[in-house]
Parts: structure tokens; C-alpha cells; sequence
């Protein structure tokens, strides 16, 4: 199934803006779907050392409960990149479209770009959707909170927060 995504590729608000609604269809199947049909998942979710707000360009330590990441999510939506921002529970996710390996991908951009606060990462892959993300996630310890999006955009955050797009980045 494919899903259609208003817009370019590329930055996407979270609960506002681009992201595709589960009445929309893809314009060159007609297909309809949602998150819940969603079975391939890949996640790769790196946590770093900070606790960041974009709005305000801050940066303090971690702690155990509040921190940054860097994830990246490829499924029938395609891949994404979204960065979290623990200060604020703010989110820029970006559509990449289709990418050859976005595993590879994953590695190499946070690397480049976060090398310095990067704490540890995880690769996790179900078939088994958004259910099976989160036995994949409770299988290694961490939070099983995800935020799901209509259009099947997923990504993991602690227990007890609501992440939302809060701010636009600059291009």
C-alpha cells in the first residue's frame, strides 16, 4: 500500500501540516489505509546525551527521563527522519521518500550530525506493526510509548509525554 503525502518531500509537521489523513488516497492506486495496516516497520532511534529546545536554542545533559533523539522510520510510508526535542516534547519529522537503505542512511546522517551527543542506538524490524514495534522496544528495555500519526508516521517517546510540532526549523 502506498500513502500519499501532501507537499514535497521534506519537512512534515507532526499533527499539522503535510501529513496525509487515513481518508486520503494515493492518487496513482485509489488505496486507502491507515497505521493499523502498517505491518513492515523499521525503527532506528538514537538517543543522545542532551535535552535540547529548538524554540528557545538550548542545550543541557540528559537525564534518565528527559533526552533528545534522532529516528528514523521506514515502512509502506516510505523513510523519515525525526528529531526530538525533550525541552519543549517538540518534534520535526521530514519525509525522505523512498530510500535504497535507510538504515545505512540512519547511521551515516547521525553520525555526521550528532556524533558528539550520541548516547546508543537501536535497529528494530517488525512485520508485525505497531504492536509488534513495541515488543521489539519492551524486548530491549525502553519505552513502549509510541506517537502515531494518521498518515502511519511512528516514533517512540518516554512514558507520560505528548511530542507534537511545536516549531518550524530553518531550511
Amino acid at each position: 500500500m502506498v500513502w500519499a503525502v501532501r507537499g514535497r518531500t521534506g519537512y512534515d509537521g507532526f499533527d499539522r501540516g503535510w501529513i496525509a489523513s487515513p481518508g486520503d488516497t494515493d492518487a496513482g492506486t485509489g488505496e486507502r489505509g491507515g497505521p493499523s495496516e502498517i505491518r513492515d516497520i523499521t525503527l532506528v532511534v538514537f538517543f543522545l546525551s542532551v535535552q535540547s529546545s529548538y524554540a528557545e536554542n538550548t542545550e543541557v545533559p540528559a537525564t534518565a527521563d528527559v533526552f533528545d533523539t534522532v529516528q528514523f522510520v521506514e515502512s509502506e510510508t516510505g523513510c523519515w527522519r525525526i528529531k526530538t526535542f525533550a525541552a519543549d516534547q517538540d518534534v520535526h519529522p521530514w519525509h525522505l521518500g523512498n530510500t535504497s537503505d535507510c538504515v545505512a542512511l540512519a547511521h551515516a546522517n547521525t553520525e555526521k550530525h550528532y556524533g558528539d551527543v550520541l548516547e546508543k542506538g537501536y535497529v528494530l524490524r517488525t512485520g508485525e506493526g505497531i504492536e509488534g514495534l513495541r515488543r521489539e522496544l519492551a524486548e530491549r528495555g525502553l519505552s513502549t510509548h509510541l506517537e502515531v500519526s494518521p498518515s502511519g508516521l511512528v516514533f517512540c517517546t518516554p512514558e507520560g509525554t505528548r511530542y507534537r510540532s511545536k516549531t518550524t526549523p530553518e531550511p
